[in-house]
């Protein structure tokens, strides 16, 4: 399809006719059937969902991402029970945001993708339950806010100065842009909202200048043996087929794409569209400066 828009439809309409992929991402796909008001809503993915938050498991973050746009976008869907909402409420407020709470748990916290799911889960939460006592660490939800929108707006910054640490990444790229677009569609700071759409914007321009016929096929900061092995089975597959119309979808271990197909208020430049999708280009040279030197720390505001 030639705009983006019609790639968004049809990429809801593949959504509605595929199950759920396996995985933590599984819930997204319902969020879609949510939308479209589609039944039957598999709500035991939101169930499962919550229980994975409430073991505290590692990517915990990556669920709540899901679960908190169902909280924010569809807050009273007649296909999704009641109880699926109470619990994932109560499981934002029981919740364990960062490693100086209280309790023990199995998740990693302090990676690149990992700072802004867990900054952008509590700020959202705490802006959901200003007046909340978070039961895990004691706090408001105004408290939490304060402490994570430094935290926000360090890693923004440093992402639009410096780029990225797992740069180009054909997996985490698919999580920090999930926390991009939440942040864009729900939080109510204008600085947030504004620079997050920056990054998102360098995120996907990154992707367009790397990529050839939907495919990531770049150095990657982080990836793993499936991505590395398989081109089309990359985390940002799905995400390269509807933003620029090539490739294929993976079907799995993705979730930017159904947020990016839902998001209200984040459309992806037409400029970095049209870059992505040329293909006509003989040779094209590439020179990227990614991260900082950690001598350079203190300049960064990385020596605490």
């Amino acid at each position: 399809s030639e705009t983006y828009e019609e790639r968004r439809r049809q990429y809801l309409d593949y959504v509605l006719s595929n199950p759920a992929p396996e995985g933590l991402k599984g819930h997204f796909y319902e969020l879609v059937r949510v939308a479209e008001n589609k039944s039957p809503v598999h709500n035991g993915y939101f169930r499962a969902a919550v229980n994975y938050i409430d073991q505290r498991r590692d990517c915990a973050d990556f669920v709540m991402l899901g679960v908190q746009r169902l909280l924010f976008q569809f807050p009273d869907s007649p296909l999704v029970p009641k109880e699926v909402y109470n619990e994932s409420r109560r499981a934002l407020l029981d919740f364990k945001y960062w490693p100086d709470e209280p309790g023990i748990d199995s998740m990693c916290t302090w990676t690149e993708n990992h700072q802004i799911m867990f900054s952008t889960n509590e700020y959202l939460s705490g802006q959901m339950y200003p007046e909340e006592v978070f039961t895990n660490s004691g706090m408001t939800g105004k408290q939490k806010m304060v402490k994570a929108r430094r935290r926000i707006l360090q890693w923004l910054d440093l992402r639009f100065y410096t780029g990225f640490n797992e740069w180009l990444s054909n997996v985490y790229f698919d999580e920090d842009l999930t926390a991009l677009i939440n942040l864009i569609d729900f939080c109510d700071d204008s600085e947030i909202v504004n620079k997050s759409a920056m990054v998102a914007d360098l995120l996907l321009f990154d992707m367009a200048i790397n990529s050839w016929r939907g495919q990531f096929v770049s150095t990657h900061g982080r990836s793993y043996f499936k991505e590395k092995t398989y081109a089309p089975d990359e985390s940002t597959s799905d995400t390269s087929k509807l933003v620029f119309g090539m490739g294929c979808y993976a079907q799995r271990d993705n979730m930017s794409a159904v947020t990016l197909a839902l998001s209200a208020k984040y459309k992806v430049p037409d400029s970095i569209i049209s870059i992505g999708k040329e293909i006509e280009r003989h040779e094209v040279v590439n020179r990227q400066r990614i991260g900082i030197n950690v001598k350079e720390a203190r300049k960064w505001g990385l020596n605490r």
